[in-house]
């Protein structure tokens, strides 16, 4: 056999292998950011729903509702009133049970209506400060919060190859409507 012949097929060969490499590297990184980019938009949409509602505490309450109902680390219980209807809704965010150490369910209860609105959260609290951003120690008086600090981490239901990704979000927030 000729000594070309048989050294094209060897780089013939070797140039197969490293196309089939390089394409599936591509598609493991494509997955990767497909399952990123789907719990990122979880994460966010989450989180928007979450301060959104935080920031209406109390909002058109009258004196006998009382704006939070009840506070600790894993929950928070509020009223507020939306545009259209006659009463407050009373709404708590809140963890659920751990699944089989996946993570905690972030549980929206409305007037007594459970609804997940996200899974596998990693990490999730809430931390109350007074009007002189002390924090507030548990069992926490309601009257006396002034500004809510949220820690929520969040990874994929599904994890793609070794690597672990999650998502974090940390915010203070001030309701405008507690009485000040």
């Amino acid at each position: 056999m000729n000594i070309g012949y048989i050294t094209g097929l060897i780089v013939g060969g070797l140039l197969l292998i490293s196309v089939i490499t390089l394409t599936n590297r591509m598609n493991e990184n494509s997955g990767q950011v497909s399952l990123y980019h789907t719990a990122r938009v979880q994460h966010n949409t989450s989180v928007k729903w979450m301060t959104d509602e935080l920031r209406k505490i109390g909002y058109r309450v009258d004196a006998n509702a009382a704006p939070i109902v009840e506070a600790d680390s894993t929950s928070i219980t509020f009223h507020y009133r939306r545009y259209d209807e006659p009463d407050p809704v009373q709404v708590r965010w809140h963890l659920g049970e751990q699944q089989d150490g996946a993570g905690y369910t972030l549980i929206r209860t409305e007037n007594g209506d459970d609804a997940v609105i996200n899974q596998n959260v990693k990490i999730a609290g809430f931390t109350y400060l007074d009007e002189y951003e002390q924090k507030l120690e548990e069992p926490i008086n309601p009257q006396d919060i002034r500004r809510i600090k949220i820690l929520l981490e969040t990874e994929p239901a599904e994890q793609w190859g070794r690597n672990s990704i999650s998502t974090r979000y940390e915010s203070s927030i001030v309701p405008h409507n507690l009485n000040l």
